[in-house]
């Protein structure tokens, strides 16, 4: 009874401080929360072997892109795929405090918010 107490009370203080951290992540360079980004296969390099034999064999690639929030604030993001991603995709990704990108999904256009929508292209630039 008493773990699950205090389990209740973790959760209800950290969603209470959700507000003032997420003020606080962000003046200190402490990326977290949903941000947008699109894809640029020229932004993706091969991993190195030091990170596949840390991370598994199957990340092979690793972008680095710019992500938006709903907000509109920015940050720059990186993460590990197994596979090249779809050229100028849209992706929403899962940012946690200090780990980084824990999950992306691929959204479309229309289910961007509006505000990020100023931040991203609707389409990427034509190559050079």
């Amino acid at each position: 009874m008493a773990a699950a107490s205090v389990a209740v009370f973790a959760v209800a203080f950290l969603v209470v401080l959700a507000g003032p951290l997420g003020e606080l992540g962000s003046r200190f360079g402490w990326n977290f929360g949903t941000y947008y980004v699109q894809i640029d296969n020229d932004k993706c390099e091969p991993t190195s072997e030091e990170i596949r034999q840390r991370f598994g064999e199957e990340m092979a690639f690793e972008y680095r892109l710019e992500g938006t929030r709903d907000d509109g604030s920015t940050a720059d993001l990186s993460f590990l795929t197994t596979r090249e991603l779809r050229d100028g995709a849209y992706l929403r990704c899962e940012v946690w405090p200090l780990l980084g990108v824990r999950s992306w999904e691929e959204v479309a256009w229309d289910a961007i918010p509006e505000p990020v929508q100023y931040n991203l292209p609707e389409t990427l630039p034509a190559a050079d």
